[in-house]
This record gives C-alpha cells, sequence and structure tokens, in this order.
C-alpha cells in the first residue's frame, strides 16, 4: 500500500477507567441498569463549601453531581519506573493513560518489553488543566512540576516510557479532542508515519473553577442529569473518563480484532469573505 492510502484498520486493543468501581464498577452499574453520577465526593472538594442554589452567587455552583473514577488518586509508580517524587507531581491524567496504554497493549497482545523502539504512535485528546490550576496556585515547585503539569507531556510521556518512536501529540479540541485525536492516529497509520497508534482520552475533574464557571454560564443542570434531545433538558452533568484504543493495519491474524476503525473525518465551516 503506498503512502496515504486509506488502508483497513483494526481496533485490537483497548482499556478504560469509566465511573463507578475502578476496575469493573461501570460495568457492574450498567448490568444493574444504575447510572454512575454521584454528588462531588470528598476526595475532590467540599461541594458543601461551593454550592449555592443561587446561579449568580460570586465564586459558587448550583450543581452538585457528576460522574468521578473512584480511586482516580492510585497509581503504581513503580510499574513504570517511576520515583515516588516525580509521580506525585504528575497529573493524574498522565498517571491514568500510562495505566490504561498499558492494559490496552497487553489487551491487543503485546507486552511492554517487546514493544520498545517500535514504530508507535501515541495520539491523545486533552482539554481540562485543573491540574495546572492547583500546582500553580501553590508554591511546592520541584524539578518535575513543569512535565507534570504540562499537556504535551501527557502523550509524550507514554512514549517515553515505553519507547516509542512515532508521532507522539496531545490535543485539544475542547469536546472533540478525542476524536480530533482518532483522526490524527488513523491518518498516521494511512500515511505511514506509524505502524501502530494508541488514540487515547482523558478528562478528570480535580478543580472547582470549572464548575462555578459553568454555572455561570447555566451549561450545567440541576439534578446531575442530562437529557439529550428532550424538551425537560436543563443543562448537562460533567463526567471523568481516560479510554484508550490500540489501532493496527488489519491483518490476517486468527485473533479477531473487537472492531475496525474505517474512516475519520473533520470540518471546520467557516463564511467566506471578499474583499473590493
Amino acid at each position: 500500500a503506498s503512502a496515504g492510502e486509506r488502508i483497513p484498520v483494526d481496533i485490537k486493543g483497548l482499556a478504560n477507567f469509566f465511573p463507578g468501581g475502578r476496575n469493573e464498577g461501570f460495568w457492574q452499574d450498567l448490568s444493574h441498569k444504575k447510572d454512575s453520577v454521584i454528588e462531588v465526593p470528598f476526595t475532590r472538594w467540599d461541594i458543601d463549601a461551593y454550592f449555592d442554589s443561587d446561579p449568580d452567587a460570586p465564586g459558587k455552583t448550583y450543581a452538585r453531581h457528576g460522574g468521578f473514577i473512584d480511586g482516580a488518586e492510585l497509581f503504581d509508580a513503580n510499574c513504570f519506573s517511576l520515583s515516588s517524587a516525580e509521580a506525585g507531581a504528575m497529573d493524574p491524567q498522565q498517571r491514568m493513560l500510562l495505566e490504561v496504554a498499558h492494559t490496552a497493549f497487553i489487551s491487543a497482545g503485546r507486552e511492554k518489553a517487546e514493544l520498545m523502539g517500535e514504530n508507535v504512535g501515541v495520539f491523545v485528546g486533552q482539554c481540562q488543566y485543573d491540574w495546572f490550576v492547583l500546582t500553580s496556585a501553590g508554591s511546592s515547585f520541584s524539578t518535575y512540576t513543569g512535565t507534570g503539569i504540562s499537556a504535551s507531556i501527557t502523550a509524550n510521556r507514554a512514549s517515553y516510557i515505553f519507547g516509542f518512536k512515532g508521532p507522539s501529540l496531545t490535543c485539544d479540541t475542547a469536546c472533540s479532542s478525542s476524536l480530533v485525536a482518532a483522526d490524527a492516529g488513523l491518518s498516521s497509520i494511512h500515511r505511514r508515519t506509524a505502524e501502530m497508534a494508541l488514540i487515547a482520552g482523558t478528562n478528570l475533574i480535580l478543580g472547582t473553577a470549572p464548575y462555578v464557571s459553568f454555572s455561570k454560564a447555566r451549561m450545567l443542570g440541576e439534578d446531575g442529569r442530562c437529557k439529550t434531545f428532550d424538551a425537560t433538558a436543563n443543562g448537562y452533568c460533567r463526567g471523568e473518563g481516560v479510554g484508550g484504543v490500540v489501532i493496527t493495519p488489519s491483518s490476517d491474524e486468527t485473533v479477531a480484532p473487537f472492531a475496525m476503525l474505517r474512516a475519520t473525518a473533520l470540518n471546520q465551516r467557516s463564511e467566506e469573505r471578499r474583499v473590493g
């Protein structure tokens, strides 16, 4: 196949952390027909200190709910040859992405050791910078602060830890970040700049600022429920998630892929303006 040809691509591995219990909690909630929306847990912040039913109250939010990943603070630094000091300075989104990447590649039948030096690309969608805000507000800076708060390092750290030699980038296009990352990953496979790719997305709710800002814009639902396309819709409920898939060009291997990624597309419409 020539560079740029739209060759079939398989999803060979996948992994995720979603709201609910750290491992099987999300699946258990689905099985029991239960959603995973809860009040903001105290492990994030004291919601009573920031709650006010008046949407115009300064520094307050009228929303009390969200979909939160249980145990987002947990991390096995030794598994990735990281010191406790460096791991402690890292955005939890970086830490959870490493775990998701590790599990996704194992799911694809590829061990960490055999991936070292391979032409594997990493494409991550990330648009939340709560850790940057929280860290910048303090005074405890270290050698690892710069890389720990940088969104670009979310993808780059995975490439470095696993020894990948392919493209590595973090996309921030707000709500479409993961979709744009998927488009970049698939394009990389088609252009042969990567022989395999990890496509991932991260979103963790670590600070209060977005809740307060979105409340002022009346974007959040007071009851913590999304009612898409419904006449009773009154805003949306924020949620967390870290997920990733491993894609490769389709092959004749006997192991069936989870799915096929046939195509992606992006657009940005604008009004053409002519002068003169």
